[in-house]
């Protein structure tokens, strides 16, 4: 049975895989709406796992800008600046034109990004621990 971190960081992948990126031309406003706040869950529960990884509970009620700074995830420059974007802009109050909702199709990218740094990230610390405990 999967570790309650890998557990979750497995979902948020599965969820950020089945964003629907591909056919977002094809799909209705209210569906990119949803996509977006499911983006928008799926980062924010990809930094939990990375905190449950470590031992820790995640700290409640952070911004997504907060989690990824307490969390100590490496994104690029681009990812992290998007966050701010996110929190700001990716809310539950339905977008008021069509205009808004390239914010939501990027927020889908970022999403898949994050959940798979958050994974790699996992992994190689993982790694590093068994090598460490092989070699003694």
């Amino acid at each position: 049975m999967p570790l309650p971190h890998w557990e979750l960081i497995g979902q948020c992948n599965v969820v950020a895989q089945s964003l629907p990126i591909e056919t977002w031309d094809m799909i209705s406003r209210r569906q990119q709406w949803a996509a977006g706040l499911v983006s928008k869950w799926a980062i924010q529960k990809s930094f939990e796992a990375f905190f449950l990884f470590r031992g820790e509970a995640a700290p409640s009620g952070l911004t997504l800008v907060e989690l990824h700074r307490a969390s100590g995830v490496s994104l690029s420059e681009d990812q992290a600046n998007y966050l701010e974007i996110v929190d700001e802009q990716i809310s539950a109050q339905e977008p008021d034109s069509d205009s808004n909702m390239e914010r939501y199709f990027r927020c889908c990218w970022l999403a898949r990004g994050v959940a798979q740094s958050v994974q790699q990230l996992m992994g190689l610390i993982d790694i590093s621990k068994r090598n460490k405990t092989q070699q003694t």
